[in-house]
């Protein structure tokens, strides 16, 4: 079941949790298990067992403070070795808009990494509940469809001007001359 700590278990006693079913739920420090804290606010998945929450799972990116309580075997201070699904795709997606704009010859493919990336980021912080993760991911798939546009539009300009530009020096040689120029070289 899905749940949200009103009051954070310690050693000292039990916490409480509010299940999706309304029912307030006691949280022993006893029953938490992965490596993430218990903070309220928290959003948890549990399963209820005679008005207790057992075998409780802190959901990734859902308000857990960043240390390990003394008794989940770390120090109070340490920081959690946990990472936000989707937070590396965002991450990945902006950097490479970044560079798509500081080094333009090959910016084009960059955006066509960035652009999967940031949308695979977003997909999985959405479904984990990430909102961090979420906005640098969608930061990331936006920054990079909108320089694609712009650098394909940059691409055909630079195209077009440049067989404008060609343009009168091919039809001055001639297409056969040309032709003629091009199998010399070949041969």
């Amino acid at each position: 079941m899905n749940g949200e700590v009103l009051q954070a278990p310690t050693e000292a006693g039990a916490g409480l949790v509010l299940g999706e079913d309304g029912h307030r739920y006691a949280l022993p420090l006893a029953e938490m298990r992965g490596i993430q804290p218990a903070a309220a606010g928290a959003r948890v998945d549990f399963v209820p067992n005679a008005g207790t929450a057992t075998d409780v799972y802190v959901r990734v990116g859902a308000g857990a403070s960043a240390a390990l309580p003394a008794a989940a075997g770390g120090s109070a201070g340490a920081p959690a070795t946990t990472s936000t699904p989707g937070l590396s795709f965002g991450v990945a997606s902006v950097v490479l808009a970044t560079f798509a704009l500081i080094m333009p010859g090959v910016g084009l493919f960059m955006t066509l990494i960035g652009l999967p990336l940031g949308v695979m980021g977003a997909s999985q912080a959405r479904q984990a509940g990430a909102d961090d993760a979420l906005l640098w991911s969608r930061v990331g798939w936006i920054s990079n469809a909108v320089l694609m546009v712009v650098q394909a539009l940059v691409l055909l300009v630079v195209l077009a001007f440049g067989m404008a530009f060609l343009w009168p020096f091919i039809a001055a040689i001639g297409l056969d001359d040309l032709a003629r120029y091009s199998n010399a070289i070949t041969r």
